[in-house]
């Protein structure tokens, strides 16, 4: 979503929902309940098309005192027994963190005010991917005492598809072109 976000979409009729759909993919596009659902899964279907957005890369950033900051790369098991200060909204990454570092604790934000006045004025670790980056709200007045550090876990890279049904090709390829550009422009 941070992608859609950021493109100048003036010629395109988008109606965008940011609900974190976890199931069901296949049948909410059959029933053109979604006419295009962003998803970290290419889907199986005779008539959906999955078609490769990008990968995000997860990072964490580790107060520059701490023995992991002295690392350029750590797996998901050398941060159990933390604490993460986490934007709430995170997509599928939410799961992904709670599932590989189950002795972490997790606090959640919903507000992005809140998340960044809490960011600048503690030692929290925190996750981004550099689709982060992309959101200037995100960058902004973020202090440099903590070190990005690389999550080489496989689940720490995730591959990203625009899935739809086959007959709504020549409609979504325009935002599927633009996304797809702005993601190598990142990379």
């Amino acid at each position: 979503m941070i992608i859609l976000n950021s493109l100048k979409l003036n010629s395109i009729n988008l109606k965008k929902q940011h609900d974190l759909i976890t199931d069901n993919f296949i049948n909410l596009l059959l029933n053109n309940q979604y006419t295009c659902l962003l998803l970290n899964q290419p889907l199986k279907h005779e008539k959906i098309t999955s078609t490769y957005l990008g990968t995000e890369n997860l990072s964490v950033h580790l107060n520059e005192f701490t023995d992991l900051a002295s690392k350029n790369e750590v797996n998901f098991s050398q941060l159990q027994n933390m604490t993460f200060l986490v934007f709430y909204d995170i997509g599928v990454w939410r799961n992904i963190i709670q599932k590989e570092i189950p002795n972490a604790k997790f606090l959640y934000q919903k507000d992005a005010g809140n998340f960044k006045e809490i960011r600048n004025n503690s030692i929290f670790p925190y996750f981004t991917t550099k689709l982060s980056l992309v959101d200037t709200s995100w960058r902004q007045q973020v202090f440099n005492d903590r070190k990005e550090v690389k999550i080489v876990d496989p689940t720490a890279h995730q591959q990203f598809y625009a899935c739809f049904l086959k007959k709504n090709r020549n409609r979504l390829l325009p935002l599927i072109n633009q996304i797809q550009d702005k993601w190598e422009e990142i990379d």
